[in-house]
């Protein structure tokens, strides 16, 4: 069945965007995974978060408003009054060209349906998830971003940053179908579906698709960026950004958390910045080594995450370290 693609670019979408990435920014997602919140108009790539120079605290409260909103259904922000003063911003600031898709649209045109059937040929039980990608070009964020299909099903949201590729396209679709059964079911994270993608963009068929290698994970973690990120520190100050670090962490309301949730959070800090080991985290929530399970293990951090999540701070704050534990960056 013929996959539909439909282009669609507002000021609405440009303003959902804009509550999309300040999520991000808030709750400190980029500082932990390295990538530079930048003003709109610094050189783009696939590190950069471009953002317009805007009044942002204008707004009453805008970075804890944005904070605690739930993005995983990016087609359904529901936040229709931020929205609406966001778009007033935008409408005040010089005018921005909205991007120019025709290329792109062009190119994808052109392999849309043979990429699918090779998608498919890969991963033949995501075979018809998805009946539509639609796509929204944008000037802000980072190069893309998607819905995950279990929260938007038979369709992909995708906001494209207007640099981007086909490529990016092909990636944001891949992401969108194995990211949550990565988390779910085999307690992945975020860097290791990456790491997936990845490899399926550049080690199958799928890479005859597409002129520009795409390796995320290799990009994120090279050195890490000195200029950038003395600059990224400079714009967020200016623009009233929290600067959330593990001090934040240590520092969190915890009245919500679970018994085993507050426990756990605080042997992390403890121990911070060192690693606590799979053995440890058994002992503290089993005090039975022949109960020991990493699967269990894994999914008790990953409850944790989303608690943090929900309390507006990234879960990348509590970082993997294969093969041995767990640690809280620093």
């Amino acid at each position: 069945m013929k996959v539909k693609t439909t282009w669609d670019y507002s000021l609405n979408h440009e303003a959902q965007r804009l509550i999309h990435v300040g999520h991000a920014v808030a709750i400190g997602f980029f500082k932990t995974n390295s990538f530079y919140p930048l003003p709109y108009g610094a050189s783009p790539n696939f590190l950069t978060v471009l953002l317009p120079d805007l009044p942002y605290l204008t707004i009453p409260r805008f970075w804890k408003k944005v904070a605690k909103i739930s993005i995983d259904q990016m087609h359904m922000i529901g936040q229709p009054q931020l929205t609406a003063q966001l778009e007033k911003l935008l409408i005040q600031t010089p005018i921005l060209p909205p991007p120019n898709i025709s290329s792109i649209k062009s190119q994808w045109e052109k392999i849309s349906d043979k990429f699918f059937d090779q998608v498919y040929k890969l991963l033949p039980n995501k075979k018809s998830l998805i009946k539509e990608v639609i796509i929204w070009p944008t000037n802000f964020g980072t190069i893309c971003s998607f819905s995950k299909v279990e929260f938007t099903p038979h369709k992909v949201y995708i906001w494209l940053r207007a640099d981007g590729g086909v490529e990016n396209i092909g990636w944001a679709i891949l992401s969108a179908l194995t990211r949550q059964d990565l988390i779910d079911h085999f307690g992945g994270l975020w860097q290791e579906s990456q790491i997936l993608v990845d490899w399926l963009m550049n080690e199958t068929v799928l890479s005859k698709f597409f002129a520009r290698p795409h390796k995320s994970m290799y990009t994120l973690r090279s050195k890490q960026n000195a200029s950038l990120l003395e600059m990224s520190t400079k714009f967020l100050a200016k623009i009233g950004a929290p600067n959330i670090d593990s001090f934040t962490v240590k520092n969190i309301d915890t009245s919500s958390f679970t018994g085993r949730e507050k426990k756990l959070l605080d042997l992390l800090i403890a121990k911070s910045p060192q690693i606590v080991t799979f053995d440890e985290i058994n002992e503290l929530l089993t005090n039975n080594y022949e109960q020991f399970s990493l699967y269990a293990i894994s999914k008790s951090i990953q409850r944790l995450r989303d608690r943090l999540e929900k309390s507006g701070i990234s879960g990348s704050f509590i970082q993997t370290k294969r093969g041995e534990g767990y640690m809280l960056v620093n």
